[in-house]
Protein backbone atom coordinates (compact mmCIF):
# COMPACT_ATOMS: atom_id res chain seq x y z
CA UNK A 1 0.00 0.00 0.00
CA UNK A 2 1.56 3.17 -1.06
CA UNK A 3 1.94 6.22 0.78
CA UNK A 4 -0.22 9.58 -0.04
CA UNK A 5 1.44 10.83 -3.14
CA UNK A 6 4.12 7.74 -3.01
CA UNK A 7 4.40 6.77 -6.94
CA UNK A 8 6.35 3.50 -8.12
CA UNK A 9 9.66 3.36 -8.71
CA UNK A 10 10.32 3.71 -12.50
CA UNK A 11 13.48 1.96 -12.44
CA UNK A 12 11.84 -1.57 -10.75
CA UNK A 13 11.35 -3.18 -13.80
CA UNK A 14 15.26 -3.21 -14.60
CA UNK A 15 16.10 -6.57 -13.20
CA UNK A 16 13.33 -7.87 -15.31
CA UNK A 17 15.22 -6.74 -18.21
CA UNK A 18 18.51 -8.88 -16.98
CA UNK A 19 16.37 -11.77 -15.97
CA UNK A 20 17.73 -14.88 -17.89
CA UNK A 21 14.89 -16.04 -18.78
CA UNK A 22 13.40 -13.10 -20.10
CA UNK A 23 16.51 -13.08 -22.24
CA UNK A 24 16.21 -16.10 -23.51
CA UNK A 25 12.61 -15.68 -24.27
CA UNK A 26 13.40 -12.94 -26.49
CA UNK A 27 16.49 -15.24 -28.21
CA UNK A 28 13.63 -17.40 -29.00
CA UNK A 29 11.45 -15.31 -30.38
CA UNK A 30 11.36 -13.13 -33.82
CA UNK A 31 11.00 -9.73 -33.85
CA UNK A 32 11.38 -6.22 -35.81
CA UNK A 33 14.72 -6.08 -35.88
CA UNK A 34 16.64 -2.89 -38.22
CA UNK A 35 17.17 -4.52 -41.47
CA UNK A 36 21.19 -5.90 -42.57
CA UNK A 37 22.84 -3.86 -45.49
CA UNK A 38 21.42 -6.06 -47.94
CA UNK A 39 18.14 -6.14 -46.81
CA UNK A 40 17.87 -2.46 -46.72
CA UNK A 41 19.35 -2.52 -50.59
CA UNK A 42 16.12 -5.21 -51.48
CA UNK A 43 13.69 -2.90 -49.96
CA UNK A 44 15.40 -0.09 -51.85
CA UNK A 45 14.40 -1.38 -55.08
CA UNK A 46 10.76 -1.48 -54.16
CA UNK A 47 10.83 2.36 -54.17
CA UNK A 48 11.10 4.51 -57.73
CA UNK A 49 11.63 8.37 -57.65
CA UNK A 50 8.23 9.88 -57.98
CA UNK A 51 7.42 12.04 -61.18
CA UNK A 52 8.29 15.97 -61.07
CA UNK A 53 5.11 17.93 -60.95
CA UNK A 54 3.83 21.36 -62.86
CA UNK A 55 3.04 24.08 -60.25
CA UNK A 56 -0.15 23.95 -62.29
CA UNK A 57 -1.12 20.56 -61.82
CA UNK A 58 -1.25 20.57 -58.05
CA UNK A 59 -4.62 21.04 -56.23
CA UNK A 60 -5.59 24.35 -55.96
CA UNK A 61 -7.20 23.60 -52.51
CA UNK A 62 -6.79 20.84 -49.43
CA UNK A 63 -8.88 19.37 -47.27
CA UNK A 64 -7.09 18.14 -43.68
CA UNK A 65 -8.41 15.83 -41.72
CA UNK A 66 -7.77 15.26 -38.62
CA UNK A 67 -9.27 13.61 -34.73
CA UNK A 68 -8.48 13.56 -31.22
CA UNK A 69 -10.23 11.82 -28.04
CA UNK A 70 -10.09 11.99 -24.21
CA UNK A 71 -12.23 10.17 -21.45
CA UNK A 72 -12.56 11.77 -18.18
CA UNK A 73 -14.39 11.19 -15.09
CA UNK A 74 -17.77 12.53 -14.35
CA UNK A 75 -16.72 12.57 -10.34
CA UNK A 76 -12.96 12.04 -8.76
CA UNK A 77 -14.70 10.14 -6.22
CA UNK A 78 -16.37 8.10 -9.08
CA UNK A 79 -13.43 6.89 -11.29
CA UNK A 80 -14.83 4.08 -13.13
CA UNK A 81 -17.63 6.38 -13.93
CA UNK A 82 -16.15 7.92 -17.91
CA UNK A 83 -17.52 10.05 -20.12
CA UNK A 84 -15.60 10.10 -23.56
CA UNK A 85 -15.06 12.90 -26.30
CA UNK A 86 -14.10 12.46 -30.30
CA UNK A 87 -13.28 15.69 -32.16
CA UNK A 88 -12.60 15.84 -35.52
CA UNK A 89 -11.33 18.62 -37.42
CA UNK A 90 -11.64 19.52 -40.99
CA UNK A 91 -9.78 22.42 -42.55
CA UNK A 92 -9.95 23.97 -46.20
CA UNK A 93 -6.65 25.50 -47.21
CA UNK A 94 -6.93 27.51 -50.63
CA UNK A 95 -3.09 26.81 -51.59
CA UNK A 96 -2.78 30.20 -53.70
CA UNK A 97 -3.10 32.14 -49.98
CA UNK A 98 -1.08 29.16 -48.62
CA UNK A 99 1.85 30.67 -50.99
CA UNK A 100 1.21 34.02 -50.39
CA UNK A 101 1.99 33.74 -46.49
CA UNK A 102 5.78 34.46 -46.56
CA UNK A 103 6.46 38.12 -46.60
CA UNK A 104 9.81 38.61 -47.76
CA UNK A 105 12.06 36.45 -45.36
CA UNK A 106 8.76 36.00 -43.19
CA UNK A 107 5.23 34.53 -42.60
CA UNK A 108 2.73 37.05 -42.21
CA UNK A 109 0.89 35.38 -38.55
CA UNK A 110 -2.53 37.45 -39.84
CA UNK A 111 -2.70 35.71 -42.78
CA UNK A 112 -2.13 32.43 -41.41
CA UNK A 113 -4.59 33.07 -38.63
CA UNK A 114 -7.21 33.84 -41.64
CA UNK A 115 -6.03 30.61 -43.23
CA UNK A 116 -7.04 28.86 -40.32
CA UNK A 117 -10.31 30.48 -39.40
CA UNK A 118 -11.74 28.11 -42.62
CA UNK A 119 -12.54 25.20 -40.50
CA UNK A 120 -14.91 22.98 -39.23
CA UNK A 121 -15.17 21.12 -36.09
CA UNK A 122 -17.09 18.14 -35.15
CA UNK A 123 -17.24 17.03 -31.55
CA UNK A 124 -19.40 13.60 -30.51
CA UNK A 125 -19.95 12.82 -26.32
CA UNK A 126 -19.79 9.24 -25.83
CA UNK A 127 -20.89 7.30 -22.74
CA UNK A 128 -17.55 5.27 -21.57
CA UNK A 129 -18.12 2.81 -18.12
CA UNK A 130 -20.90 2.93 -15.86
CA UNK A 131 -23.00 5.49 -18.24
CA UNK A 132 -26.20 4.60 -19.92
CA UNK A 133 -27.95 7.16 -22.04
CA UNK A 134 -31.93 8.43 -22.18
CA UNK A 135 -32.87 5.06 -20.11
CA UNK A 136 -30.38 2.37 -22.05
CA UNK A 137 -30.35 -1.01 -20.06
CA UNK A 138 -26.77 -1.13 -20.81
CA UNK A 139 -23.59 0.59 -21.94
CA UNK A 140 -23.30 -1.11 -25.15
CA UNK A 141 -26.87 -0.10 -25.84
CA UNK A 142 -26.10 3.33 -24.97
CA UNK A 143 -22.95 3.86 -27.08
CA UNK A 144 -24.96 2.04 -30.42
CA UNK A 145 -27.65 4.51 -29.59
CA UNK A 146 -25.06 7.64 -29.67
CA UNK A 147 -22.91 6.62 -32.37
CA UNK A 148 -26.12 6.37 -34.52
CA UNK A 149 -27.25 9.52 -33.37
CA UNK A 150 -24.20 11.30 -33.99
CA UNK A 151 -23.58 9.98 -37.56
CA UNK A 152 -27.27 11.14 -38.14
CA UNK A 153 -27.77 14.41 -36.89
CA UNK A 154 -27.82 18.01 -38.33
CA UNK A 155 -24.42 18.78 -37.36
CA UNK A 156 -23.23 16.21 -40.00
CA UNK A 157 -25.33 17.38 -42.78
CA UNK A 158 -23.35 18.95 -45.30
CA UNK A 159 -27.27 20.69 -46.22
CA UNK A 160 -28.41 22.07 -43.19
CA UNK A 161 -32.13 19.84 -42.93
CA UNK A 162 -31.23 17.69 -45.23
CA UNK A 163 -30.57 13.71 -43.64
CA UNK A 164 -29.96 12.37 -46.95
CA UNK A 165 -26.14 14.52 -46.56
CA UNK A 166 -26.16 12.89 -43.09
CA UNK A 167 -22.90 10.73 -42.18
CA UNK A 168 -25.40 7.81 -42.03
CA UNK A 169 -26.33 8.14 -45.22
CA UNK A 170 -22.86 8.04 -46.31
CA UNK A 171 -22.63 4.81 -44.37
CA UNK A 172 -25.30 3.29 -46.56
CA UNK A 173 -23.59 4.23 -49.15
CA UNK A 174 -20.62 2.54 -48.66
CA UNK A 175 -22.09 -0.40 -47.11
CA UNK A 176 -24.29 -0.89 -50.22
CA UNK A 177 -20.83 -1.67 -52.10
CA UNK A 178 -19.58 -4.47 -49.84
CA UNK A 179 -18.71 -7.92 -50.96
CA UNK A 180 -20.36 -11.18 -51.35
CA UNK A 181 -23.54 -11.50 -49.26
CA UNK A 182 -23.13 -8.02 -47.45
CA UNK A 183 -23.42 -6.11 -50.63
CA UNK A 184 -27.29 -4.46 -51.23
CA UNK A 185 -26.55 -2.53 -54.21
CA UNK A 186 -29.15 -0.07 -52.77
CA UNK A 187 -27.75 3.15 -50.89
CA UNK A 188 -30.80 3.14 -48.99
CA UNK A 189 -30.93 0.02 -47.25
CA UNK A 190 -27.34 -1.73 -45.59
CA UNK A 191 -26.81 -5.27 -43.90
CA UNK A 192 -25.86 -5.73 -40.33
CA UNK A 193 -23.97 -8.59 -39.27
CA UNK A 194 -26.12 -9.61 -36.40
CA UNK A 195 -28.22 -8.40 -34.21
CA UNK A 196 -26.73 -6.92 -30.82
CA UNK A 197 -28.70 -8.45 -28.47
CA UNK A 198 -29.93 -11.85 -30.08
CA UNK A 199 -27.07 -12.25 -32.11
CA UNK A 200 -29.25 -13.86 -34.99
CA UNK A 201 -28.62 -11.86 -38.85
CA UNK A 202 -27.82 -10.57 -40.74
CA UNK A 203 -30.28 -7.88 -40.64
CA UNK A 204 -31.22 -5.76 -43.28
CA UNK A 205 -32.18 -2.09 -42.55
CA UNK A 206 -33.61 1.21 -43.97
CA UNK A 207 -32.18 4.90 -44.06
CA UNK A 208 -34.66 6.20 -42.55
CA UNK A 209 -35.30 8.85 -39.54
CA UNK A 210 -37.63 6.03 -37.18
CA UNK A 211 -36.89 3.19 -35.17
CA UNK A 212 -35.95 -0.06 -36.42
CA UNK A 213 -36.32 -3.17 -35.02
CA UNK A 214 -34.72 -7.24 -34.69
CA UNK A 215 -36.89 -9.02 -37.25
CA UNK A 216 -36.51 -11.92 -34.71
CA UNK A 217 -39.84 -12.28 -32.67
CA UNK A 218 -38.66 -13.37 -29.79
CA UNK A 219 -36.15 -10.30 -30.00
CA UNK A 220 -37.68 -7.21 -31.52
CA UNK A 221 -34.85 -5.05 -30.16
CA UNK A 222 -33.94 -1.83 -31.49
CA UNK A 223 -31.12 -2.17 -34.18
CA UNK A 224 -29.90 0.49 -35.66
CA UNK A 225 -27.79 1.33 -39.09
CA UNK A 226 -24.85 2.15 -37.29
CA UNK A 227 -24.41 -1.62 -35.68
CA UNK A 228 -23.01 -2.30 -39.23
CA UNK A 229 -19.36 -1.14 -37.62
CA UNK A 230 -19.96 -3.73 -35.19
CA UNK A 231 -17.87 -0.72 -32.82
CA UNK A 232 -20.51 -2.10 -30.07
CA UNK A 233 -18.94 -5.49 -29.28
CA UNK A 234 -15.90 -3.77 -28.10
CA UNK A 235 -17.51 -1.41 -25.52
CA UNK A 236 -17.30 -2.82 -22.02
CA UNK A 237 -19.59 -2.40 -19.23
CA UNK A 238 -17.75 -1.03 -15.95
CA UNK A 239 -14.14 -0.52 -17.72
CA UNK A 240 -13.09 2.62 -19.49
CA UNK A 241 -13.79 2.72 -23.33
CA UNK A 242 -10.74 4.24 -24.73
CA UNK A 243 -9.75 1.86 -27.10
CA UNK A 244 -13.50 1.84 -29.13
CA UNK A 245 -13.61 5.30 -29.38
CA UNK A 246 -10.29 5.50 -30.64
CA UNK A 247 -11.63 3.18 -33.11
CA UNK A 248 -14.78 5.37 -33.39
CA UNK A 249 -12.37 8.63 -34.14
CA UNK A 250 -10.69 6.73 -36.74
CA UNK A 251 -13.97 5.53 -38.72
CA UNK A 252 -14.90 8.89 -38.62
CA UNK A 253 -11.83 10.25 -40.02
CA UNK A 254 -12.11 7.77 -43.20
CA UNK A 255 -15.72 8.57 -43.24
CA UNK A 256 -15.28 12.53 -43.71
CA UNK A 257 -13.28 12.75 -46.95
CA UNK A 258 -15.86 9.82 -48.48
CA UNK A 259 -19.08 12.44 -47.08
CA UNK A 260 -17.11 15.51 -49.00
CA UNK A 261 -16.92 13.02 -52.33
CA UNK A 262 -20.05 12.52 -52.36
CA UNK A 263 -21.30 15.34 -51.92
CA UNK A 264 -18.84 16.96 -54.82
CA UNK A 265 -20.02 14.35 -56.92
CA UNK A 266 -23.92 15.03 -56.19
CA UNK A 267 -23.09 18.56 -56.79
CA UNK A 268 -19.91 19.80 -58.15
CA UNK A 269 -18.55 17.08 -59.97
CA UNK A 270 -15.67 19.26 -61.41
CA UNK A 271 -14.53 20.55 -57.68
CA UNK A 272 -12.96 17.17 -57.50
CA UNK A 273 -10.54 17.88 -60.11
CA UNK A 274 -8.58 20.68 -58.51
CA UNK A 275 -9.07 19.26 -54.35
CA UNK A 276 -6.86 17.15 -52.42
CA UNK A 277 -7.02 15.42 -48.99
CA UNK A 278 -4.99 14.93 -46.19
CA UNK A 279 -5.57 12.06 -43.51
CA UNK A 280 -3.76 12.27 -40.16
CA UNK A 281 -2.89 8.41 -39.61
CA UNK A 282 -2.89 5.39 -41.04
CA UNK A 283 -4.80 4.56 -43.92
CA UNK A 284 -5.60 1.28 -43.07
CA UNK A 285 -9.01 0.96 -40.77
CA UNK A 286 -8.19 -2.13 -37.85
CA UNK A 287 -10.94 -4.17 -36.40
CA UNK A 288 -14.11 -5.01 -36.24
CA UNK A 289 -14.81 -1.87 -38.97
CA UNK A 290 -12.14 -2.66 -41.41
CA UNK A 291 -14.84 -3.46 -44.34
CA UNK A 292 -15.18 -0.05 -44.65
CA UNK A 293 -11.16 0.36 -45.78
CA UNK A 294 -12.33 -1.63 -49.38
Amino acid sequence: MPYQGEFANKASHFDIIKNPEVAQFLEDCDYLKPPSEEEGKAINTLFKEPPTSNENNLPERVIAIDGSNYTSNINERLPSTQIGYVKVSSVLIDMAKFRSLRVGRFVDPFRVAELQNNNDLITFTLPSANIRWKGKATVRDSFRAVVDNHLYSTKTQLTQGDPATSLRTTLFHLASRRPRDMRTEDPHRLKIHKCPTCKQGPIEVQDIPGAQYCPNPYCKAEVYPSDCLRLWEEVNEHQSNEAVMSRFMQVVEHLLPIHYIRYLVENSLISLGSLAFFIDRPLAIFGTAAWLHA
